[in-house]
């Protein structure tokens, strides 16, 4: 007789041991989705700050920045920006602390962005603004209000970079597919015949595999996505493997026999 009490606290453990390896992945592939980049005239934009990308707390909530090309990094003009507005080659707003006007006109693409000027008051800020022409109708405006009108791919132009926006679906979506089926397999496989060590390679190959895709997206956890995605296809043969065991033994079937063959 076959004995099943283990079970339910096999597949407990195992499931734990899912979560603590998703979370790592998740961890290091969640930062693509929350530094989005708003192009607001020519080359310039504001890119909002999280210290999992690289910057620094204090230099939020967004960075007015310089970029040649949508796949190219970017340089940091100005921090801690709040709310802008453009008036021809006027970008102009408010930070944390202080007003800013910048001249944005198109220079030498080789030239150092200029320096934007910054005011200690409104009232200052709105006379500068007068002396340059820009009507004093125009709002500020937040850069989250702005983003929620654009298209994914304009905001982040970095997750597009490996399959190009292949039906539709970012980097980060692609690797989620990949993720799903190598996990769906690794459990189908664990659900046949196959012998543990013989399943255990192969749902760890498969999770490779996945976790490759993930590493080549470009996150900073690759090892990361590596180890975990192996560990979870693991996980997923031997929840398989545990589900078949269970089935047989309910049925009263021996454990070596085809789980195909079973009326469920």
């Amino acid at each position: 007789m076959t004995h099943v009490g283990g079970c339910p606290v096999k597949i407990a453990a195992l499931a734990t041991t899912f979560a603590l390896c998703f979370l790592p992945i998740h961890r290091g592939l969640a930062y693509m989705d929350n530094v989005y980049w708003l192009r607001i005239h020519g080359r310039y934009g504001l890119e909002r700050v999280d210290p999992q990308g690289g910057h620094a707390e204090g230099d939020g909530p967004f960075i007015l920045v310089v970029r040649e090309g949508i796949y190219s990094p970017s340089d940091t003009v100005m921090t801690r920006v709040r709310e802008y507005a453009v008036s021809g080659d006027a970008i102009f707003g408010k930070r944390r602390d202080t007003w800013f006007i910048f001249n944005a006109e198109e220079t030498d693409a080789d030239a150092e962005a200029p320096e934007p000027e910054m005011f200690a008051n409104e009232a200052d800020w709105r006379r500068a603004l007068d002396a340059l022409g820009v009507p004093a109708d125009i709002p500020l405006l937040h850069p989250d209000d702005i983003a929620a009108t654009r298209p994914h791919r304009e905001l982040f132009p970095y997750a597009y970079i490996l399959f190009r926006g292949f039906l539709g679906l970012s980097d980060l979506g692609w690797g989620n597919v990949f993720s799903v089926a190598a996990l769906v397999v690794s459990f189908a496989l664990g659900l046949t015949k196959m012998g543990r060590y013989r399943l255990g390679i192969s749902a760890i190959g498969l999770g490779t595999l996945a976790g490759l895709v993930l590493a080549f997206i470009g996150t900073e956890r690759s090892s990361c996505a590596l180890i975990g995605a192996g560990l979870l296809c693991w996980g997923a043969g031997a929840v398989g493997r545990g589900v078949r065991k269970a089935v047989l033994a309910i049925r009263g079937r021996p454990p070596n026999e085809s789980f195909e063959n079973v009326q469920l």
